[in-house]
């Protein structure tokens, strides 16, 4: 099931941290794509840890 969230707490390096709304579960190891403003292009990243409400993202680009 494909989820958009809009939350970025914060950018570490290759480290993006995601608040996860209510109702929004978020699992370790899930595939996540991250648009950038004024990129056509998504970036991959991968779920390395998944709290209740924030979620931490590696990015593969």
């Amino acid at each position: 099931m494909q989820k958009e969230l809009k939350t970025v707490r914060g950018v570490q390096g290759p480290l993006v941290i995601v608040d996860i709304p209510e109702g929004i579960n978020v699992k370790y190891e899930e595939l996540a794509e991250v648009k950038l403003p004024g990129s056509k292009t998504p970036r991959l990243g991968k779920v390395l840890d998944a709290s209740e409400d924030q979620a931490l993202v590696q990015m593969f680009e």
